[in-house]
Formats: C-alpha cells, sequence, structure tokens
C-alpha cells in the first residue's frame, strides 16, 4: 500500500466504525516506508513506527508538531522549505507530489528517501489531510555514487596510462638505433604495462601483490635462475605499475647484457619491511663482467625515476664487476599510499626556450622524465622535476625560490596542494600551465584564466605551442 492507497482508504475510515480505523493503525504501524499523516495545515498526527524506529523517537516528542519542525527535517532549512513547497503543490494541484530527500534519523546520520506527499479528502472534495511517506534508498543512491566515482577514476587513469604510453614512445623512439629495435623496446614496455593492468584489473583496481608482479614480469626469463623471496607486501596501482616498469628494465637488462645473458648467472630479488621501511635489491652474480657505461640510457634513468618518484625510495644502482645491484629504500607506507618524492633533473638552456626557467610538479615520473627531456631540447632549464609530498615541498618551494618562469603543474594530484602551489608560483611570478585529464578544467580556468590548460594525451606540438604562448 502506497501514500495514495493510504488517503484513500483513510478517508473511508472516516466514515466507518471505530475498529476499522484500529485496523488502519495496524496497516500504517505494518508499512515498510516510513509514513506520516498530516493535517492541511501541516501539523503531525500520526507517525508510523517505521518512522519513529529510524530515528528512536517517541510519538509524544513529535506529535503535535509541524512535520517540517521536527526531529527528520529540522536539520536543515532547505529539507524544510522543500517539504513546505511540496506539501503547497500536493493542496493546490490535488495530486502527490515526489522527490528525493535526506533526513536526519540520528546524530551526523541520515538516510537518503524518495519522499512523497500526497492529499487526503474530505466529503466535500476538500483537502483535508496530507499523508507523507519517506522511502529508504540510501544504498542505492550510494551505489549510484561509488558508480559515477569509479568512472571518473577508470577515466581518469586510463588517461594518465596513455599519457605514460605516449612519454615512453618518445623517449623510446629517440634512444633506439632501427625501427626494429624501436618497436622491440616498445612491445617490452607496453607489454610490462599490460600485465600489470590486466592483474590490476582483476582485483578492481584497489592494488596488487608484489611478489605477483615480480613473477609476472620475470617468470619468463627462467624461474629457475631467479630467486624471489619476500614477505606479503599489497601495493597500490601506482606502486604496482612502477615495480611492474622496474622489473621489466632490470630483467631485460640482465637477459641482454648481465647475469641472465649466459648459462651459469643467477638473479637474485629479495625484499623486507621493517621499522617503518622498506628496502628492495636486485643483486646479479654470474654473469659477464660489469662496466659501468659511459652514460646513462633511457632503461636505467626510467628506474631510478620510478624508484625515487612512485615508491618515494632511495636508490641506488651499482655496476660490481661480479654483477649488478640496485637498492632502493624507502617508508613502506608509500608503496600503499603511492605517495611521492622528488626525482630531481638539471637542464641547460637552449635555442627556443632559452635561459626559460621550468620547474615541472607531474603525477607520474615517466611523464615528468619525458617532459624534461623534451624541454631541455628546446633550451629550457628544468630547475626540477617533482611529485609532491610533504618532504619534496621545501625543495620545490626552493626551486619556485630561483626565479622560476614557468609551472608545468598536474591538476588532478595531490588533493588540494595544488592550488597553493599554483598560488604560490602566480604570486613570484611564474607563468602557469596545468596538465588535466579533464575533470578540473572548467575550475581551473575559473581560478587561473590567465593560465594555459592541456588536456591529457596531448601531443607535444600542444606542449610547445602553449609554453611558448606563456614565454611571449
Amino acid at each position: 500500500m502506497d501514500t495514495e492507497e493510504f488517503a484513500r482508504a483513510a478517508q473511508g475510515a472516516g466514515k466507518a466504525q471505530p475498529e476499522l480505523e484500529g485496523h488502519l493503525r495496524h496497516v500504517l504501524d505494518a508499512l515498510p516506508a516510513m509514513t506520516f499523516v498530516l493535517d492541511a495545515q501541516g501539523i503531525l498526527i500520526e507517525a508510523n513506527a517505521a518512522a519513529l524506529k529510524a530515528a528512536n523517537l517517541a510519538p509524544t516528542a513529535v506529535i503535535g508538531a509541524p512535520l517540517a519542525e521536527t526531529y527528520w527535517w529540522s536539520w536543515s532549512e532547505e529539507a524544510q522549505a522543500r517539504l513546505k513547497n511540496a506539501a503547497s503543490a500536493a493542496r493546490r494541484e490535488g495530486g502527490a507530489q515526489r522527490y528525493q530527500e535526506k533526513i536526519r534519523v540520528g546524530e551526523e546520520r541520515f538516510l537518503t528517501v524518495i519522499a512523497q506527499v500526497a492529499p487526503m479528502r474530505g466529503g466535500g472534495g476538500q483537502v483535508t489531510h496530507l499523508a507523507v511517506s519517506a522511502i529508504d534508498v540510501s544504498e542505492l543512491v550510494e551505489m549510484q555514487e561509488r558508480q559515477a566515482l569509479l568512472s571518473a577514476e577508470l577515466t581518469h587513469r586510463v588517461k594518465n596510462i596513455l599519457a605514460i604510453v605516449q612519454a615512453l614512445v618518445s623517449r623510446s623512439a629517440k634512444r633506439a638505433p632501427s625501427k626494429e629495435a624501436l618497436v622491440a623496446s616498445l612491445n617490452g614496455r607496453i607489454a610490462a604495462m599490460a600485465a600489470s593492468i590486466s592483474q590490476l584489473s582483476l582485483s578492481q583496481w584497489t592494488g596488487y601483490d608484489l611478489r605477483g608482479v615480480l613473477v609476472e614480469q620475470l617468470g619468463a626469463l627462467g624461474s629457475d635462475r631467479i630467486t624471489i623471496e619476500g614477505p606479503e607486501v599489497q601495493l597500490s596501482p601506482k606502486a604496482a605499475m612502477a615495480f611492474a616498469l622496474i622489473a621489466y628494465e632490470l630483467g631485460t637488462n640482465a637477459a641482454k647484457h648481465g647475469a641472465l645473458s649466459n648459462p651459469d648467472g643467477r638473479v637474485s630479488v629479495r625484499w623486507q619491511i621493517a621499522n617503518g621501511d622498506f628496502a628492495f635489491d636486485w643483486r646479479e652474480a654470474g654473469g659477464p663482467a660489469v662496466t659501468a657505461p659511459s652514460e646513462l640510457g633511457f632503461g636505467s634513468t626510467l628506474v631510478r625515476n620510478l624508484a625515487e618518484g612512485d615508491l618515494g625510495a632511495n636508490a641506488t644502482v651499482e655496476y660490481a664487476r661480479e654483477g649488478l645491484t640496485a637498492h632502493f629504500r624507502g617508508p613502506a607506507s608509500r608503496l600503499a599510499e603511492a605517495a611521492h618524492a622528488r626525482a630531481g633533473i638539471e637542464a641547460n638552456g637552449g635555442p627556443k626556450l632559452a635561459g626559460k626557467r621550468i620547474v615541472i610538479v607531474e603525477e607520474s615520473p615517466v611523464v615528468a622524465l619525458d617532459l624534461a627531456n623534451l624541454l631541455e631540447g628546446e633550451g629550457a632549464r628544468v630547475l626540477g622535476t617533482y611529485v609532491v609530498t610533504e618532504e619534496a615541498r621545501a625543495a620545490f618551494a626552493d626551486a619556485l625560490n630561483a626565479s622560476c618562469d614557468i609551472l608545468i603543474l598536474n591538476a588532478e594530484m595531490d588533493g588540494g596542494a595544488r592550488w597553493p602551489l599554483a598560488e604560490t608560483a602566480r604570486a613570484g611570478g611564474a607563468k602557469l600551465l596545468f596538465s588535466t585529464t579533464g575533470e578540473s578544467t572548467s575550475a581551473l580556468t575559473r581560478r587561473f584564466p590567465e593560465a594555459q590548460v592541456l588536456v591529457k594525451p596531448y601531443p607535444e606540438s600542444d606542449l610547445l605551442r602553449a609554453l611558448a604562448r606563456l614565454a611571449a
């Protein structure tokens, strides 16, 4: 029985025996929806058991008061106004009025309901009472909100992944000696990302175990020659992606040049958690004699930047003669929280953006590294690339104070921290360029109308044109 049916039944009960009225009282209390009966002026004369129980109220606490002023509705002037407007419309138009509302049922406890106000008419056809019902739809609304949030998060992740792929393509192309080498390099790196994404999707992007990431990336290189040991560690999606690319780069290097390039070499991968810190060690032995490279390649630079940027670790890579070793040390909380530390890059100026001092604040060290290398080639001086944490803020402030000309800032990172960073840079005379996945474009243009805004993934030409406008 809905509110309109109850209203019709109640109208008949007024002309019937008292026992029928008692029967309708039982029907009222049996209704699962919170139900209220008001007089024509909106005064509450009946509230069913569901309504009273939801807020743990006694009838004497609410009967005789305007419904809009009772505990359920009095928490908000807007909620009161919506109920009064619905009651007025029901009396005036003669039909039920439905709308969504939030009502109070306890201290800091609210229910989202579909409220309905239906008129009850007397013998002369005039409205004598109002029947109000409230059906709890809190779980449905929360589910819809979660779905919308997941959809927005998925869009954000996909765009950031595309930006990372774009950066990998750009950097790999600049270093590849041939088309074949480029294809092989890209296939491997993108496959490493794809494998990580597949595992993360199975966990609905809640994270992935470190051992699983390493086995996924290194298993094909020979499980009998690679030792993987360490406690169970759950990684955030960002940390899982970082470890996937790190394992791919180190594993590929070992297979081509290191311990796995001959039949006798072995690789040991171990990690531990102690006193709130994590230690990750990669050790090669039994391979060809190792010599340090004359300059770091893209893979080596990528490993260091991922470790420092996405894992918040201090990274050390040593080219000992008996085998390459890599050591990462950092707070264990970073593995789950995907917080970030600094990954600094220094650069000198060149022709197109000659002398322009630029600071980059990005979500992905891969993207930051690609931006820094691109801008170096265009003549800019990159004062530093950062992913913002409390630890990195002082270094970031120092870079801004060094007469920064342009700040490139990821608009979605680190909650509200982007706003004070942007304000600080602008107050110091720096021009602003925001990169975004699109969700915050309107807010950015309202708050910083003079800034340039690029939606990821964007081509290099758009970036350079935006920087040229700022540098002009």
